[in-house]
């Protein structure tokens, strides 16, 4: 990898030149910028091509900005490309790595390694790809290039990250550069066919879930209301914890709610004429108890005066309050919804996404609303209502002291099955698919029956999956 363009934005870096480029303002700034990385085909010196896709230049540009070194010889690049006027203009950054103590020493070091590094690659470079800098000598000598070479043929210029970033500044730019998404080709649709064994793998789960001994089972947000309230205290009891539990563990949710229920009953008459700074100390120590504060104040009034006191009971209208998601709509439709009702949709939180990736179960993605999507294309509707207490449930414990509790368990189911090796060591399979180390397995393997050791074949394929039994 020899090197890549980073194209940064004029609007996106607003310094004076003869201030220098402050530490604030240059994480800030290049960190926002590093964001609207475009990268494509870009010719390297000597000829040799590097391509990136847009996840990998994005995570390697991050890498230098964690070392203090190659930030300040991307400060001093910053300050030595920019121009006498108020603010940056667009430029271009050449990231070196095999020229990297050039790039450490001075900005007129790295000014020059960029400049050398550029000259070299000219042979192979497009027209767009030369006009990286925005400086007014620069504009000029194109200008005489232009006047010079009139009435001949130019040659087509292919169209380049570096030459669409020239207007960049622009609020039409703007507005492409935002509506780009949707010109971009639709996904295919979630796939109908089941995944092969899913039935019994989701049968495993609930046995290694059979006592539901979890956090989310005693402090679930289904499980935090008043049971002795009215229906639509309960109701709104609910929608509340689900909008507090956010990256927020469940035992913090339900200490907040608590202090809740105690102070005032948390009724939605109530919390809709509370102070802003009682309720933010009531919920201080869930995560982002700013932002929820302005949220419960305003799903609490419109509650009162839009809903007559009830929370509203469609998916659609739920989406239009501030702070709630898809996964806490359907959550609370489904905990709320009437008995024999099918449920609404399948509430995916962070372990719902990554447990149904790490079965096979949906594509990779990091958007949890295409695991849903996926999830409830195949999955019949008599089991979307469970789907999340059970994998949060698993994942909860799976993170909890090492997995040791669901390799005890997944232990202890395999010396109940019959049947060859593999079949038996299924629930162990399963918990080291979930992340349980193999040093935990082998751990819950010395307090295993000692009938299962001697079992054919089970020694020998734990060994193979890095389980070492004694």
């Amino acid at each position: 990898q020899d090197f890549f363009f980073i194209t940064l934005s004029a609007y996106m870096l607003r310094c004076s030149p003869s201030q220098g480029l402050s530490r604030h303002v240059s994480i800030r700034g290049v960190k926002k910028a590093l964001l609207s990385i475009r990268v494509s085909g870009v010719p390297a010196v000597g000829g040799v091509g590097l391509r990136c896709s847009h996840s990998y230049s994005h995570s390697y540009s991050h890498s230098h900005l964690k070392r203090s070194s190659s930030f300040r010889s991307l400060r001093s690049l910053c300050v030595s490309s920019a121009s006498s006027s108020s603010h940056f203009q667009i430029f271009s950054l050449v990231f070196v790595p095999k020229m990297g103590q050039a790039l450490k020493s001075s900005s007129a070091a790295a000014l020059s390694a960029l400049r050398s590094t550029r000259k070299s690659g000219d042979a192979g470079t497009s027209p767009a790809d030369n006009q990286t800098s925005a400086s007014p000598t620069r504009k000029k000598r194109r200008g005489d290039d232009a006047s010079t070479d009139k009435g001949k043929e130019a040659p087509p210029t292919p169209k380049t990250p570096t030459s669409k970033a020239k207007s960049a500044t622009s609020p039409a730019a703007k507005r492409a550069k935002t509506a780009s998404p949707a010109k971009s080709p639709k996904s295919p649709p979630p796939s109908t066919t089941p995944p092969n064994g899913w039935r019994e793998i989701l049968d495993i789960i609930r046995q290694l879930r059979e006592t539901r001994d979890a956090a989310v089972d005693t402090m679930g947000c289904e499980r935090l209301a008043d049971p002795e309230a009215s229906i639509d205290t309960q109701n709104f009891q609910t929608l509340i914890s689900l909008m507090l539990s956010s990256q927020t563990k469940d035992e913090v949710n339900a200490a907040a709610m608590a202090r809740l229920r105690e102070h005032n009953g948390c009724t939605a008459s109530m919390l809709a004429k509370m102070e802003s700074e009682t309720l933010n100390s009531l919920i201080r120590t869930v995560g982002f108890h700013n932002n929820k504060t302005k949220y419960l104040l305003k799903a609490s009034q419109r509650i009162v005066e839009e809903f007559d006191g009830r929370v509203p009971e469609d998916l659609d209208t739920l989406l239009t309050f501030d702070g709630v998601g898809p996964k806490m709509a359907i959550i609370y439709l489904n905990v709320t919804r009437e008995e024999g009702t099918d449920a609404v949709g399948i509430g995916v939180d962070t372990h719902v996404h990554r447990i149904s990736q790490q079965l096979g179960w949906v594509p990779e993605s990091k958007d949890p609303e295409k695991t849903r999507r996926h999830l409830e294309a195949w999955m019949p509707h008599s089991h979307w209502s469970e789907i999340n207490v059970l994998m949060v449930g698993l994942g909860q414990q799976v993170q909890a002291s090492g997995g040791l509790v669901v390799a005890t368990r997944a232990i202890a189911l395999a010396a109940k099955r019959r049947g060859a090796a593999d079949e038996a060591l299924k629930p162990v399979r399963l918990a080291l698919t979930l992340g349980v180390k193999p040093a935990t397995i082998a751990q819950a393997f010395a307090d295993a029956p000692a009938s299962l050791s001697r079992r054919p074949g089970i020694v020998e394929r734990l060994s193979e999956w890095g389980v070492k039994v004694v």
